[in-house]
C-alpha cells in the first residue's frame, strides 16, 4: 500500500513538471498564422493610469468661424458728461475792453445763440439776445448783444464785449481766430466784428444792407474770414493780421442759379481748407475759397453744417433730419431722424454731438447710434460745440445759460 501511494505521489510530481515547463514556453506552432499585435491586458487596479488626451472635435455640418477684429462684437461704449460751469452772462461794474462799466448796474442776459472755445482751451465765450427791456443803460454798457468771455480755469467772467453801435440787437455767431487773439462775430443787424482780445478794441469790419450776418468761419490756417449775409457769402483775406479798416470783401459767393438762391445759415471751411460750404434750409453750395468757383450743390438744408475731421463726410440739419453725407461721390450715409437746431463733430471724428429740444444726443458714427443723452437745460438748446482737444462739450440755450461739460469715456 506504501509502495501504491509514493507510486502516485511520484506520477504526480512529474505531470506538474511537465505543466510548468509547457507554460514558460513561448514559441507556438501557431503562432506565425496569428496577428504580431498583441491586446494590451489591464493595469492593476492599484497602479493609477493617465487619462488619454481629447480627441479632436470632428467637423461638423456647420463650420465654426473665428471671429475677426470686425466681426467681433463692440463692447457697449461708456460715455456719459459731467456739468463743469453754468454760465450766465451780467454786465457787471468793471473794465470791458476799452470802456469802463460804472455804477452797480448787474442785469441778467439773454437766450445763448452761439459759444466758443478757444483753440487753446483757455478762454470760453457766449453771446444772443439780451431782454429788450434792458436794452441800453448809460452807467453799465449794453445787455442787449453783448459777448460775455470767461476764464475756463477758475471759471471767472473777464470781459463784456459790446458791439460798436447801439441797435446791432442779436448775435448769431461767434468764431476765434486759429492763432492770433481775435474773436469775430455775425450781428442780426448784417455788421460782422472783430474784437481784439488782449485790450478788448472792436472793429465794424463789414455791414451789409443786404440782410443778417448768420454765421462766420475761419480757414484753418487762419488767413480767410467768411459771413454768410441773406444769401451771399462774403470773404476776406488777411495779409498782415486782421486790423481792418473796413475793408471790402475779397470775394462775394453766390449761388449760380439766381432762381433757387436762399438765405445761408451756416458756413463751413474743410478742414483742408480747399473748400468753403455754405447751407441753407434746402440746398448745401461748396466753392473754393481762393478763386470762388462753385464746386457742387447738394440737394439737402444745411441750416447747421460740420465738416468730418479728415474732410471725407459733411454732417448736415435740416429741419426734420440729420444726414451724414460721403462728399467723394456725393452720397448719403446715414440719416437720423432728428430735427437738430445744432451738431458738431468731436475731434477725433468718432462722434457727433447733437441738440435735441433741451436734450443733449452723443452720436456714434461707426454704430448709427445714440451713445447717451443728458439735459440740464430748462429749454430748448440753441448751440452744441465741441472744444478743440475734445474733453469738454458746451451748449447755449434758451434759458439763458451756457454750460460746459467733462466728457468722461
Amino acid at each position: 500500500m506504501k509502495r501504491i501511494l509514493l507510486l502516485i505521489l511520484l506520477l504526480s510530481l512529474v505531470a506538474y513538471a511537465c505543466g510548468a515547463g509547457s507554460a514558460a514556453n513561448p514559441e507556438d506552432p501557431g503562432a506565425a498564422n496569428q496577428p504580431t499585435t498583441q491586446p494590451t491586458s489591464n493595469p492593476p487596479t492599484d497602479t493609477p493610469t493617465p487619462l488619454p488626451p481629447t480627441p479632436a472635435r470632428a467637423p461638423t455640418d456647420t463650420p465654426t468661424v473665428t471671429p475677426t477684429p470686425t466681426d467681433a462684437p463692440t463692447p457697449e461704449p461708456q460715455v456719459s458728461l459731467e456739468q463743469v460751469y453754468r454760465f450766465q452772462g451780467r454786465l457787471l461794474p468793471q473794465t470791458t475792453g476799452s470802456q469802463i462799466s460804472e455804477g452797480n448796474f448787474v442785469a441778467e442776459g439773454g437766450p445763448v445763440y452761439t459759444v466758443a472755445f478757444s483753440p487753446d482751451g483757455a478762454l470760453f465765450v457766449m453771446g444772443g439776445r439780451g431782454d429788450p427791456d434792458d436794452d441800453f443803460d448809460e452807467q453799465a454798457g449794453r445787455l442787449y448783444d453783448t459777448v460775455f468771455l470767461f476764464d475756463l480755469t477758475t471759471g471767472i467772467q473777464l470781459w463784456q464785449l459790446n458791439p460798436a453801435k447801439q441797435g446791432s440787437k442779436v448775435i448769431f455767431d461767434l468764431v476765434f481766430h486759429p492763432t492770433e487773439p481775435y474773436l469775430f462775430g455775425a450781428y442780426q443787424d448784417r455788421s460782422v466784428l472783430n474784437w481784439d482780445l488782449e485790450n478788448g478794441e472792436r472793429e465794424n469790419i463789414f455791414q451789409d444792407h443786404r440782410g443778417s450776418a448768420n454765421a462766420v468761419a475761419i480757414s484753418p490756417d487762419g488767413t480767410l474770414l467768411a459771413a454768410a449775409i441773406a444769401d451771399t457769402v462774403r470773404l476776406w483775406s488777411g495779409v498782415r493780421g486782421w486790423a481792418y479798416g473796413r475793408p471790402n470783401p475779397t470775394l462775394t459767393l453766390t449761388l449760380l442759379d439766381e432762381e433757387s438762391r436762399a438765405p445761408f445759415y451756416d458756413l463751413a471751411f474743410s478742414p483742408d481748407g480747399t473748400m468753403l460750404a455754405a447751407g441753407t434750409d434746402t440746398y448745401i453750395v461748396f466753392w473754393n475759397p481762393v478763386n470762388g468757383q462753385e464746386l457742387k450743390v447738394l440737394n439737402t438744408g444745411g441750416i447747421e453744417i460740420a465738416f468730418s475731421p479728415d474732410g471725407k463726410y459733411l454732417a448736415a440739419a435740416s429741419v426734420s433730419s440729420l444726414a451724414i453725407w460721403d462728399l467723394e461721390n456725393d452720397t448719403q450715409m446715414s440719416v437720423i431722424s432728428l430735427a437738430a437746431n445744432s451738431l458738431d463733430y468731436s475731434p477725433d471724428g468718432e462722434m457727433l454731438a447733437l441738440t435735441d429740444g433741451a436734450d443733449i444726443i452723443l452720436w456714434d458714427i461707426a454704430g448709427n447710434r445714440e451713445l447717451t443723452r443728458t439735459s440740464a437745460h430748462t429749454d430748448p438748446i440753441h448751440v452744441i460745440r465741441f472744444s478743440h482737444d475734445g474733453q469738454y462739450l458746451a451748449t447755449g440755450s434758451e434759458d439763458t445759460t451756457a454750460i460746459v461739460w467733462k466728457i468722461i469715456k
